[in-house]
């Protein structure tokens, strides 16, 4: 883990506005977004960081073009005909977020060979990667990764011209996955960035970075490559498991990244680990690109089994690329017991009378009853009908003993034995 100081970020900011190179770069390619959003720059970065990850802390981060302060873009070529180093800089200066800083570097610079759209593994940290290693690394507000392990894959990248015929940055959708100094937890991010304020290099014509004869095109815009979405969950969600009971509701928001080279649309379901714990997504179809609310509303049922179990919200594109996201749900769920005055009780009636039983359980409901006759436990003889807690016999002429089981996913417990007694003299007998 490294620290990031000030100064960095002070450098780079202080080479965009009095026209220097930072990093020996060009700095005709350092833009505003305060400037060019007005003029078609428009950006989307989703990040999603592990519990134990140095840089984001576990949390989850989404930026857009209108939380910035600054963000620059840093475009190189060395000896190429076309680029082979992006660097994004970031700083946010509106809302909960007008702390954050963030910068992106990506390099094909020591594979010799121009970025496209492919994917890149292994990756080393950029400035220090060895020779045919791509180079990625990011730094979260002042943390970044003394060593990087991981990958990035570039779904889309196009290239045009400025108005000096130098390389310009149309457009690029890449996701990441970066691991600190050799650790398991990572940070995952997806970026899409748009920007319509270059020229066709055929009209400009005298562009030519790399020396030698200018290129009628620094980099043809590659055919897009679909990519996918990515399912974007809250902090909370993410850590803290779900508590439910049984036949309950609950409804969860989360958010849909689409990114704009996604034909077709998106589909959202949800699926568990248990048949009788349902879930669904709301709407279950995206038209849309960008981010999109979502709904999921998970139902127990008296049948759903306690315990931990995993929500799983897939969001599927329409050539079958999907991304998944996982919520975890607690049942919570106490077997049923029986207090001694919530047992059934014995009683005398008149022949030919019916007898009325009750029984009030304790624990997690709902509960279900099953009424028997004989001593309790023996199960040789339910009663039709005898599904409730409260449960009226039919006409009894002979002493008969009942008793009830009560159950719900967690287990069940048998009630004590009530006697019911006939007698003549008994109170509510029909002889006068």
């Amino acid at each position: 883990m490294r620290l990031i100081t000030t100064a960095r970020v002070g450098t780079v900011m202080l080479a965009a506005l009095i026209g220097t190179s930072a990093f020996g770069l060009d700095p005709a390619h350092l833009k505003q977004a305060a400037r060019d959003v007005v003029t078609g720059e428009k950006f989307t970065l989703t990040l999603q960081s592990d519990q134990g990850d140095f840089l984001g802390g576990g949390k989850t981060y989404h930026y857009t073009e209108a939380d910035a302060a600054n963000f620059f873009v840093f475009i190189h070529t060395n000896s190429l005909p076309a680029p082979s180093y992006v660097n994004f800089f970031f700083a946010t200066g509106k809302g909960l977020k007008v702390n954050d800083v963030w910068d992106l570097f990506i390099t094909s610079d020591k594979l010799g060979k121009p970025l496209a759209v492919g994917t890149y593994s292994p990756v080393a940290r950029q400035s220090v990667e060895p020779v045919n290693t791509a180079g990625l690394d990011f730094d979260l507000n002042g943390r970044g990764c003394n060593s990087v392990t991981g990958r990035f894959t570039i779904s889309a990248i196009a290239f045009d011209c400025d108005a000096t015929g130098l390389p310009h940055l149309q457009r690029m959708v890449i996701s990441f996955e970066e691991h600190c100094d050799g650790g398991k937890p990572a940070l995952r991010g997806q970026l899409a960035y748009t920007d319509a304020t270059g020229v066709s290099c055929d009209s400009v014509g005298s562009g030519n970075p790399g020396g030698g004869t200018p290129p009628p095109n620094p980099n043809p815009t590659p055919t897009p490559t679909p990519t996918a979405p990515v399912v974007v969950l809250s902090d909370d969600l993410r850590a803290t498991p779900i508590l439910m009971g049984n036949a309950a509701s609950t409804t969860v928001h989360f958010s849909t990244f689409v990114p704009d080279t996604i034909l077709g649309g998106v589909t959202l379901s949800a699926t568990t680990d248990d048949n009788n714990l349902l879930a669904s997504v709301t709407p279950p179809v995206i038209t849309a690109t960008g981010t999109v609310d979502e709904v999921l509303t998970i139902q127990t049922t008296p049948s759903t089994a306690a315990g931990d179990h995993a929500v799983t919200i897939t969001a599927t594109t329409s050539d079958g690329t999907s991304a998944s996201a996982t919520i975890f749900v607690t049942v919570i769920c106490d077997p049923p017991f029986i207090l001694g005055l919530d047992q059934p009780k014995s009683s005398t009636v008149s022949p030919g009378r019916p007898a009325l039983l009750s029984v009030k359980a304790s624990g997690s409901g709902p509960f279900a009853y099953q009424w028997f006759t004989g001593s309790s436990g023996l199960v040789n003889f339910p009663l039709a009908g005898g599904t409730t807690p409260n449960f009226t016999t039919s006409a009894i002429n002979d002493t008969t003993s009942y008793w009830v089981r009560v159950t719900n996913p967690c287990g069940s417990t048998d009630s004590q034995t009530a006697t019911i007694t006939v007698s003549p003299g008994a109170k509510g007998s029909s002889r006068r």
